[in-house]
């Protein structure tokens, strides 16, 4: 054997685990305690059907920007209440610009409305909290003309 094993444990909460070889009484097994590893237990999140719409859209017409906050729990369900983040990238730029922090509805559903003025890309950031860990979504594009 080459002295290595697993366990399969349900984390609850945060903490440090370790493993101990207890004493086998002094026959084969010498006595050891492995270092400390810190579990971080956060909830996976995933933002869901996420749109910016009319593409394309008028110059000055109205463009929606909405998706739907999902967090992964014993069973998954939307995220009600929590503060989603949008941002902004032109065309042919390189930095994204905050656009609006929304929050979720109780069924975990956010929506935003902007003025269209330029071509460019939209996507929105769930920063994570205590129990649930970030998330973002792949940008969509949106053509102004």
């Amino acid at each position: 054997m080459n002295g290595k094993f697993a366990i399969d444990v349900k984390a609850e909460r945060d903490g440090y685990w370790r493993a101990r070889v207890p004493d086998d009484d002094g026959y084969l097994v010498v006595p050891s305690v492995s270092n400390a590893d810190h579990v971080d237990v956060r909830y996976r999140t995933y933002i869901h059907q996420f749109n910016a719409s009319p593409e394309p859209v008028r110059k000055g017409a109205a463009i929606t920007v909405k998706g739907l906050l999902y967090r992964y729990m014993p069973a998954g369900r939307p995220g009600p209440g929590a503060p989603v983040s949008l941002y902004f990238k032109a065309k042919g730029s390189s930095t994204w610009t905050g656009v609006a922090v929304v929050r979720t509805a109780s069924n975990g559903w956010f929506s935003k409305e902007f003025k269209a003025s330029k071509d460019g890309y939209w996507t929105a950031v769930y920063k994570g909290g205590s129990g649930y860990l970030r998330s973002n979504q792949p940008a969509d594009y949106v053509d102004v003309r």
